[in-house]
């Protein structure tokens, strides 16, 4: 063999590292959901914790989980995209935000697989980086035995997430991302050693505080999120909605989206106005491009960055834009 051999516990290593270095416990999880969403141009992002099924039979399944669901396109590139690290089909799309087919992967913080299934009839996979090192002793890795129960599952989680109206939409994608048990790390090693095993068993993911007032403050930087429900769903259906964040039906906000589909960069004063409220967070600010002949000769120059993307190559994005907004919220409590 002339090439490199390749070893599941090689990804394990990596994502131990990207969570490690790039991608702290807390909201940045949900910042790379939201960006996620955005990047494939939803408009409304679903999140919430669920009890866990009695009726469906695998092991992932029966547990709290953490579940995400977007009205965006799952297109063919994005299938691919999901089940790589390190490549992305966003690498060379100057109107996405991701680049490194790495924030995804952030959800590791959270588990040890997860699933995943979109609008598209009869699809439900699993996402497994521990597939293909059975562990010692252990010929057969029941995580990955999807087969048997696809339909079963897709039907059961479809009905749990009815009460959100999460799929009316014509394209959707859902993550159903089974929060970290011990009992899931009896025969490896947790990815990231944080387990949900008490009373709480995640709830605190989406009941913290201060999260509606983290993503108020975060989508007027997005251009394409308008609303963002959190919910808490039981498995005998009672359902409730923690909170919705929405964004005013006049806001402005970033408009550029590449230099093949972006705004007007006709001088390198163009100076476009950020405007808005998200609930009761008001937000003002400018986004800007500079549309000079020198950022255009440097992106031409020899040494500028090459990267890959799943199926490409080319040189890596970058335009002279730059935005910035300040946010109004209301104090808590009465002043003096």
């Amino acid at each position: 063999m002339p090439g490199f051999e390749h070893s599941p516990l090689e990804y394990i290593q990596q994502i131990r590292h990207d969570l490690r270095d790039r991608y702290p416990v807390g909201f940045p999880i949900i910042k790379e959901l939201l960006q996620n969403a955005d990047d494939a141009e939803a408009s409304c992002l679903h999140i919430g914790w669920f009890t866990g099924f009695s009726n469906v039979a695998h092991p992932l399944l029966t547990g709290p989980t953490l579940f995400v669901a977007n009205d965006g396109e799952f297109r063919s590139d994005d299938q691919e995209g999901i089940r790589k690290i390190g490549l992305s089909a966003k690498a060379l799309n100057r109107a996405t935000i991701g680049k490194f087919g790495l924030g995804l992967k952030s959800v590791f913080h959270l588990c040890e697989a997860f699933f995943y299934f979109w609008s598209k009839p009869d699809t439900f996979e699993i996402l497994n980086p521990w597939y293909g090192k059975a562990p010692p002793n252990h010929e057969d890795w029941e995580w990955d035995e999807t087969s048997s129960i696809p339909n079963d599952a897709r039907r059961a989680i479809v009905e749990c997430l009815k009460p959100a109206r999460v799929l009316d939409c014509l394209d959707w994608l859902v993550l159903w991302i089974p929060l970290r048990q011990e009992c899931h790390c009896e025969k490896v090693p947790p990815i990231f050693k944080r387990y949900f095993d008490d009373d709480n068993g995640g709830t605190e993911l989406i009941s913290q505080p201060d999260l509606a007032h983290e993503i108020s403050k975060t989508l007027p930087m997005l251009r394409h999120l308008k609303s963002v429900s959190a919910w808490n769903l039981e498995a005998d259906g009672n359902s409730e909605m923690l909170f919705q964040v929405n964004l005013e039906k006049t806001a402005t906000r970033c408009r550029y989206r590449g230099h093949e589909q972006g705004i007007s960069t006709t001088t390198h004063t163009d100076r476009l106005p950020l405007k808005g409220t998200v609930n009761q967070c008001l937000y003002a600010g400018f986004e800007q491009t500079l549309n000079l002949p020198i950022f255009d000769e440097l992106r031409e120059y020899d040494y500028w960055p090459t990267v890959f993307g799943i199926d490409s190559s080319g040189k890596e994005k970058a335009d002279p834009h730059c935005a910035a907004y300040f946010v109004e919220t209301p104090a808590e409590g009465s002043g003096s």
